[in-house]
């Protein structure tokens, strides 16, 4: 393995004296594999996020449901006013558990990326840089929740309510030039108000 920045294909060597490239071929093989081992990285990663996610919706349930069941749970003041109260609740040993081990795997593909970078290798980098783009747009799918305010809520189902009465006005009136002149203006004015929205 040379420690210095090259583009070697046949006679390099990776990790170990069985990984030693060949033919071109083999080289070919190897970079779809690190790309692959970089994708795969990125799964461990969001699979650790989504158990996390799923332990913590869990815990909401049942504290719902322990608290629905048996409102004496509340504490006094919660019961006749809304009151925020922030609980501290541990996971079980096995789930803890199951942390580590995810935590572990994620740490060991990381850490042979990190060995795989080190032969300095031009071709396996960008293999690795790719894979890691790749893995991050399949696994981590960015999804944003936004809030609408009541205000902007309620003139958006307006502005909707004229534009689908001024659809209507074109199909159901009678094709006069006056009504149909009329819904078109009514459109393209109620149009040109939803965009600047």
């Amino acid at each position: 393995m040379e420690m210095i920045w090259n583009w070697n294909t046949v006679g390099s060597c990776f990790l170990a004296k069985s990984w030693y490239i060949r033919t071109e071929g083999m080289m070919v093989a190897s970079s779809i594999g690190v790309a692959l081992l970089a994708v795969t990285l990125e799964l461990c990663r969001r699979a650790c996020k989504e158990y996390d996610a799923s332990i913590v919706a869990q815990m909401e349930r049942s504290v719902t449901a322990a608290t629905l069941t048996n409102p004496s749970l509340l504490p006094p003041s919660s019961r006749s006013s809304p009151t925020v109260r922030i609980l501290s609740l541990r996971v079980s040993p096995l789930q803890q558990a199951i942390r580590s081990l995810m935590y572990a795997i994620t740490f060991s593909v990381a850490y042979i990326v990190m060995l795989l970078v080190m032969s300095f290798n031009g071709y396996i980098i960008v293999a690795i840089f790719v894979g890691a783009g790749l893995g991050k747009f399949l696994t981590d799918w960015m999804v944003v929740k936004v809030a609408m305010k009541h205000e902007f809520a309620a003139l958006s189902t307006s502005i909707n309510f004229f534009i689908n009465l001024g659809e209507f006005i074109i199909v159901g009136c009678e094709e006069s030039s006056s009504s149909v002149a009329i819904a078109r203006w009514l459109n393209s004015s109620l149009e040109g108000t939803s965009s600047t929205l």
